[in-house]
């Protein structure tokens, strides 16, 4: 049986935060709960907080220290 390799996991669950995301499903200035999307999705914490750690990289999450990760305001670039 071929398992899932841990960064294909982190890959795919950033895939539906970021479509969570576009879709509105994450509004700006929601907290991201790595809990709730872990549960949601099926996963453990950990590809989530990989997860949002890379998508903080990317610009569309901002993690406020001892507040929590929150969804940024989206621009649209020319």
């Amino acid at each position: 049986m071929n398992s899932i390799k841990k960064s294909t996991l982190r890959n795919e669950v950033s895939r539906k935060i970021r479509e969570l995301i576009f879709n509105n499903e994450l509004k700006r200035g929601e907290r991201i709960v790595e809990t709730r999307i872990a549960k949601e999705l099926g996963v453990s914490q950990s590809p989530v907080r990989e997860a949002i750690r890379k998508l903080e990289l990317m610009g569309l999450i901002e993690n406020k220290p001892f507040l929590g990760c929150f969804v940024k305001k989206l621009t649209k670039k020319i």
